[in-house]
């Protein structure tokens, strides 16, 4: 499950649940972006957008969380998470593809 959205006090939500399991991966996003997509508190800034989506990039028949935030095609990043059987540690941050 994707579930998105505002996490008061703390900003924004980017979660994925799979079992037991559930995780904000914008924890794993904020090292990782050369944007600024963020304020101070982890709210989206204005004119910014979050789309969520599974594929399976590689043909490899295992779907991948992509996480794409930006503003248009200024200002644009996806970042991609490999969905695990593991129920410890079932999504892990690959990379991100720029435009």
């Amino acid at each position: 499950m994707l579930r998105l959205g505002r996490d008061y006090p703390n900003g924004t939500r980017i979660e994925v649940l799979k079992g037991n399991h559930k995780e904000n991966l914008i924890f794993s996003i904020l090292p990782n972006a050369r944007f600024n997509f963020f304020d101070e508190y982890g709210y989206l800034n204005d004119g910014y957008y979050i789309q969520m989506s599974c594929i399976d990039l590689d043909k490899d028949s295992i779907e991948k969380i992509v996480v794409s935030i930006g503003n248009g095609r200024k200002e644009l990043e996806s970042f991609v998470f490999h969905i695990d059987e593991s129920e410890s540690i079932p999504f892990r941050y690959v990379g991100k593809l720029e435009v």
